[in-house]
């Protein structure tokens, strides 16, 4: 069973496919809508622009380094389940969690028996399954899309879903890379079937992002003609410092900051900073 902030109980059900399927009701879900209609084009273009491979070696690495086996993982934030299909080997049971539906019905989907994960519809900040996992992960800016409160809370509900001596390992846009996004302005990718502006701007302490998309209609429809989907996404920047502090006064012990899941030390100029957290007491 799970439980939401407000302490409502969730239990998990089967479906017809054999993976459990948990829809979470607690507050209208307000990301649902992210990448809802172009969720196929954000699954190819994170595949060709992130190395799974790379951060699956780095999770392991981690994990005996901190002499624990992930019998039992939390993927928060899952997307379209990349990172814990990556990890199927290593771990016994998997939760994957995204407030999208269509994110989570394109994770389902890849996954097949005996290894069927359980999947909750749910906010990053409000799932609380109290001692259960050894460890948590997430993975492609999942707190950059917290508030700082929400970011708190989600560090939190981590501590208290960890086992003792468990690992919560993530990434965070630095605030670097959100400025130069916004320095920058517009990208532009161009590819055979469809056409992607991402357009950005710096308010306060956050990013601003419209991105239209434009995709070519298939066949046997007119090739001349595409189908123009708009979003809107606001990414917060969180400094390194605030990570560090707000997660040390949960109880959390930092074993290390580094650069894009790799065995180097995040500098200034990290675009990508993971960060890997140990729950040391009960």
């Amino acid at each position: 069973m799970a439980q939401g902030s407000s302490g409502q109980t969730v239990v998990f059900g089967v479906d017809g496919s054999g993976a459990v399927w948990v829809p979470f009701t607690k507050r209208q879900m307000k990301d649902d809508e992210m990448y809802q209609e172009f969720s196929s084009i954000y699954e190819e273009k994170i595949i060709e622009d992130f190395d799974y491979k790379k951060m699956a070696g780095f999770i392991r690495q981690h994990c005996q380094a901190a002499g624990i086996k992930p019998n039992l993982v939390l993927d928060m934030g899952c997307g379209t389940g990349n990172a814990s299909l990556e990890l199927v080997q290593d771990v016994r049971q998997m939760v994957l969690c995204d407030p999208s539906s269509e994110m989570l019905t394109i994770a389902r989907n890849k996954f097949k028996a005996p290894f069927l994960p359980q999947f909750i519809q749910g906010m990053a900040d409000e799932i609380r399954i109290p001692d259960r996992f050894d460890l948590i992960l997430s993975v492609l800016d999942v707190p950059n899309y917290l508030e700082q409160d929400e970011l708190k809370a989600y560090l939190r509900n981590s501590y208290g879903n960890l086992k003792t001596l468990g690992l919560l390992i993530f990434d965070v846009s630095s605030v670097f890379k959100l400025e130069e996004m916004a320095r920058v302005g517009t990208y532009i990718y161009d590819e055979d079937h469809y056409f992607h502006v991402w357009e950005n701007k710096l308010k306060g302490q956050q990013l601003e992002m419209e991105i239209n998309l434009f995709i070519k209609e298939p066949p046997p429809a007119n090739t001349d003609l595409y189908q123009r989907i708009t979003e809107q996404q606001t990414m917060f920047l969180h400094p390194r410092t605030d990570i560090e502090v707000w997660a040390r006064e949960i109880g959390f012990g930092l074993i290390g900051v580094y650069d894009d899941f790799a065995e180097i030390l995040a500098k200034p100029n990290t675009q990508r900073m993971v960060f890997v957290f140990k729950k040391e007491h009960k």
